[in-house]
């Protein structure tokens, strides 16, 4: 590193082990992203050479004194903030081990290019709240606009609490509070030192928002202020968010601040009107967890009606299922004797294909995770953020399942690799930003741990089973997205038993595995022949009508029905989890009484404000604000009314 920048250098590797050379050749991948080897040819060596000379004899002339380096600053200097210092140490050691230092108590990692000298710094997420005395519920009215005015984040280090408007704790009265005032001033100073700020918060709405905040708090101290975004936390991803500067998307912002307000609104007048109503201040509402809390409560209602089914097991291992049958004594009177018969008919087979899923998006994420692994949403997106943070997979809130060119060269180079099939590049190709969430290198769960294992990758949070675990489903089904349709043959009959018939679709053959061998979803039974076969066994059973839902079908619904972001996906179940309105057993979701008496007391008195149609409607507002083409201080407006009409609504206490 001198005056100019780096000076040029060159490396002979000379292969005499193919082997070794390859595994070399991959580690180099893993380490340096977009690592290619450049085949040695004396004309290119001698021209390298001329450059390296050069840069050295500039070097050795500079420090002889015959030459003054240019005057212009050649290194500049940047901060660069990100929201978790996990994510802060992953970005600062792409460039080699990073200089740690501490500034007003936070931590700031130091780490260079050939052009720039980086402090990386977390703000901790958020760093400001809606207030709540100014004005309406912390909105202030002026001149027909509305005015929001945020505050530092406090919380106290006792309970854990937030807050913005007080100096001690609302819920404890503890005087033990951290503010994020002191990370504010810590990146004011930072600011100071440098020559451009670089604020690098996740690429949705919410970091788009938390980018705007830190923005109004530093550009009074240093106004060459830039957006980074990355769907990645790789050395890639990096080098070409810097080669691509832009600036925090307003409309983005607006979307957020309309969400923010929204749910401070209607959310303190409708909990006010709860209060009231129950005498208990620990319960809320919202526009969104109401109609979620309305599904539980619907299919735990269908829950408790029961249906029956007679399971049939023929003479040659296949079962049949007739549901609510019309002549269940009579089937069972039959079989007592030993006289009933299945008469299997109308069969014909044909050979489908089965297309590989798409790769993951956060909520099919979420559900599969819960389904597969067992693991609560909350803790899912915990572990998903860990992983986005190391570097190990893309951005895990999104709702798109496109897979960039990045992508797919990871999955070719796997697939090529390891010799699983033939890669069928796909793209999945959905309208936005976003990407789906895949892993960023071409090492699956066997090879992450050996690494991790070896040190040759370091991530910035201890990998647990449960990441791992979790990884691995990630890792599987972006593959599995890249290989062929599974081939397999279905039998299509018809089974009569004493009058009674049911259709039977059956998988009993897979001619071609494809993608079917990285992640198996596809399961056959035994063939059958057309004929008249002995009933062997009969089993009567009094089934639900309806099964309760898991967390990751409350997810899976919200995507369906338009309600709810996939940053809000998880946090909307535990909420309700949190205010004693559900609870969960052997993995379902049950309403509890006081869960019930809410969503009846809200539907009946507010319905129209907290409807599943005019949730999904508000929703598509959003949408409409962040493309920039509706003004969101009308939409407030609107919101206002609403608000002021649910204030004038008089319920007996």
């Amino acid at each position: 590193l001198y005056a100019g920048g780096i000076s040029k250098g060159v490396s002979i590797v000379l292969v005499d082990d193919s082997k070794t050379f390859t595994v070399l050749t991959r580690r180099l991948r893993i380490l340096l992203d977009d690592f290619e080897w450049v085949k040695y040819s004396e004309e290119e060596a001698e021209r390298i050479f001329k450059e390296v000379d050069k840069d050295r004899q500039l070097i050795k002339d500079i420090i002889a004194g015959k030459i003054v380096p240019p005057s212009k600053d050649i290194m500049k200097m940047a901060l660069m903030i990100v929201e978790s210092p996990t994510k802060a140490k992953t970005f600062a050691r792409f460039f080699g081990r990073p200089y740690r230092r501490e500034v007003e108590g936070i931590p700031v990692y130091e780490t260079s290019t050939s052009n720039l000298v980086i402090q990386v710094a977390a703000s901790m997420g958020h760093i400001t709240e809606l207030s709540i005395m100014p004005g309406f519920h912390g909105v202030l009215e002026e001149y027909d606009k509305y005015i929001p005015v945020f505050a530092p984040i406090k919380k106290c280090n006792k309970c854990g609490y937030q807050f913005v408007e007080s100096d001690s704790c609302p819920s404890c009265n503890s005087d033990d509070i951290s503010s994020k005032k002191d990370i504010i001033d810590a990146l004011r100073k930072i600011a100071l030192e440098v020559n451009e700020v670089y604020i690098a918060t996740d690429p949705d709405a919410e970091g788009e928002k938390i980018a705007y905040d830190i923005y109004s708090s530093i550009a009074p101290y240093n106004p060459n202020i830039y957006r980074l975004e990355f769907h990645e936390v790789t050395r890639r991803a990096l080098i070409h968010a810097l080669n691509n500067k832009s600036k925090i998307s307003i409309p983005l912002v607006e979307s957020q601040l309309v969400r923010r307000i929204e749910d401070r609104w209607l959310g303190f007048e409708l909990s006010r009107k709860l209060w009231d109503r129950f005498k208990i201040k620990t319960l809320s509402a919202g526009r969104v967890q109401t109609p979620v809390l309305g599904w539980i409560i619907e299919r735990y209602k269908q829950h408790r009606n029961k249906k029956i089914l007679l399971y049939a097991l023929l003479e040659n291992g296949v079962e049949v299922i007739f549901e609510n049958p019309s002549r269940l004594e009579y089937v069972l009177e039959k079989y007592k004797r030993g006289e009933l018969k299945a008469l299997v008919k109308d069969l014909r087979e044909e050979i489908v294909e089965v297309p590989p899923l798409p790769p993951y998006t956060t909520d099919s994420l979420l559900k599969d995770a819960f389904t597969q692994l067992g693991l609560p949403v909350v803790e899912v997106m915990k572990l998903a953020q860990d992983l986005f943070e190391s570097g190990l997979i893309t951005y895990h809130r999104t709702d798109s399942t496109t897979v960039s060119t990045t992508g797919l060269n990871v999955a070719k180079e796997y697939i090529e690799m390891m010799n699983i099939g033939v890669f069928t590049p796909k793209t999945y190709w959905r309208e936005g930003a976003h990407e789906c969430i895949r892993p960023v290198k071409p090492i699956d769960v066997n090879k992450l741990s050996h690494y991790v294992r070896i040190g040759l990758i370091k991530p910035s949070v201890k990998l647990t089973n449960s990441h791992l675990r979790l990884y691995e489903l990630i890792f599987r089904r972006f593959i599995a997205s890249q290989l062929p349709a599974s081939r397999l043959v279905i039998q299509r009959y018809k089974v009569e038993l004493d009058g009674m018939e049911v259709e039977v679709d059956k998988n009993v053959e897979i001619v071609e595995h494809g993608f079917n061998k990285v992640f198996p979803i596809i399961r056959t039974g035994r063939k059958i022949v057309e004929g008249e076969y002995n009933v062997k066994n009969v089993e009567v059973r009094k089934i639900p009508a309806a099964w309760l839902y898991s967390e990751g079908d409350i997810i899976a619904l919200m995507k369906e029905r338009g309600i709810g972001r996939p940053s809000t996906y998880s946090r909307i179940v535990q909420v309700l989890f949190d205010r004693g309105y559900v609870f969960e057993k052997k993995g379902k979701l049950i309403p509890t009484s006081k869960g019930i008496s809410i969503y009846s007391y809200l539907k009946e008195y507010f319905g129209e404000y907290v409807s599943e149609e005019v949730t999904r409607q508000l929703e598509l507002t959003m949408d409409k604000i962040e493309m920039g083409d509706l003004d969101y201080q009308h939409v407030l407006r609107e919101l206002r009314k609403q608000v002021e009409e649910i204030k004038m609504i008089k319920v007996e206490a």
